[in-house]
């Protein structure tokens, strides 16, 4: 199952404007799942990321329910989605939910994603989300990693903007730090707003990987 998890700067977009995604990955057997989230300034980050959590642990609650392999979750996201991504990797889902597996995530992928909230505090998009240091912080990926590593893929476009670049790069080396599995993909020729779209196309180098990812989890379950 491949859980999705869409940008907007966590102020706009809707998840029915993603729903495209499913056809990188039904055809090779996946299930997609869209999620969709409150947005600011209705809400702020703290209860974005726990709305993103309570809508894991309810995709794993409910799977079967659906004929879905509750053991085989994998979460991509793009942009502020790439930041939930990471924010979810690192949950204690113990803590969240007692019935919760630790594992309950298998692999993840964040494409263009926000690793560190602090330059956002910084500029003028926190007018909107209100964050103040300390939710800046511990909503920052950066500073909270998983304490048990799972597969990540890192996707950036090389026509995006240097903070873009430089996040992953960050990201990346925090990941290796740990000696997590890494793979990163430098998408030459999109920007930050059309390398989304290559999760819908069977043979793009994304689609490909985040296939290959899911597949590998299978077999290393079935094992």
């Amino acid at each position: 199952m491949a859980v999705f998890i869409r940008g907007g700067y966590w102020q706009r977009l809707d998840k029915s404007q993603f729903s495209y995604i499913a056809e990188g990955f039904v055809n090779a057997g996946v299930t997609v799942v869209v999620l969709n989230y409150s947005l600011a300034p209705e809400v702020g980050m703290d209860e974005i990321v726990q709305q993103s959590r309570a809508a894991l642990a309810w995709i794993w609650r409910h799977a079967l329910d659906h004929q879905c392999n509750p053991n085989r979750i994998h979460v991509c996201g793009h942009s502020a989605g790439g930041h939930l991504t990471a924010v979810l990797a690192a949950t204690n889902w113990l803590t969240f939910g007692q019935d919760l597996p630790q594992n309950l995530i298998k692999g993840i992928c964040a494409i263009s994603g926000i690793f560190d909230l602090e330059p956002i505090r910084l500029c003028y998009l926190n007018a909107v989300l209100g964050m103040n240091a300390p939710v800046s912080k511990r909503n920052s990926p950066i500073y909270d990693l998983p304490q048990k590593g799972m597969p990540l893929i890192l996707a950036v476009g090389e026509l995006e903007t240097d903070e873009f670049h430089r996040q992953t790069q960050t990201y990346a080396e925090c990941w290796r730090s740990k000696g997590f599995p890494l793979e990163v993909i430098q998408m030459a020729g999109f920007h930050h707003f059309s390398i989304v779209d290559e999760l819908a196309h069977p043979r793009s180098p994304l689609n490909r990987a985040m296939l290959r990812q899911i597949h590998e989890s299978q077999v290393k379950d079935s094992s």
